[in-house]
């Protein structure tokens, strides 16, 4: 994919322990896809056209895939680390993979992406996002230690993991693993 530019910002949260990162991009004029690739990660973006700004939380792909993208859009994302929350909706882990869902669908809130399109530098953006949006998604204690581990072992098997094999891993049975994930 080609941009006008790409800017990054990685933030650590002490009180978590985790990392978050922030970018923001503008797609060149003809550019028009990316490819993505699955990492477990949580991304929320936000296409940052004035005239209609659209929010969007995006879950991990099961597969290497392009997505279509606003030709000379400028867009602001949050990506959250695998495993360190589990976001403030109705609907699971599993309903996300592979899925992107409207913002204002899961928020019980007006879409933030018209405040955040009307917002000029990415450092305003990422305080707007951490002061209004960000205390929805950073709340603490939503994942069991089970589903923590879990996930580690996911990650660092890059998805090549059996159901048995990440069972045996965490010294429980196939079944109970299945239920709680």
């Amino acid at each position: 994919m080609k941009t006008a530019y790409f800017i990054e910002k990685r933030e650590f949260d002490q009180k978590r322990n985790k990392f978050y990162l922030y970018y923001q991009f503008k797609c060149h004029s003809i550019s028009n896809s990316m490819m993505v690739m699955p990492d477990g990660c949580i991304n929320i973006w936000f296409t940052c056209v004035p005239q209609a700004p659209y929010g969007k939380v995006c879950g991990s792909v099961l597969r290497s895939k392009k997505i279509q993208l606003t030709p000379g859009a400028e867009y602001f994302g949050v990506r959250f680390p695998l495993g360190g929350e589990s976001l403030t909706w109705n609907c699971s882990m599993k309903d996300i993979v592979e899925c992107k869902m409207p913002i204002k669908d899961i928020l019980s809130l007006d879409d933030p992406a018209y405040q955040l399109a009307n917002i000029p530098s990415f450092e305003e953006r990422i305080q707007r996002f951490q002061g209004t949006i960000g205390t929805l998604f950073l709340n603490e204690d939503r994942c069991s230690p089970i589903v923590m581990t879990a996930l580690y072992n996911i990650h660092l098997s890059k998805g090549n993991i059996t159901m048995n094999d990440l069972a045996q891993r965490l010294g429980l049975s196939t079944r109970y693993v299945r239920k709680t994930i």
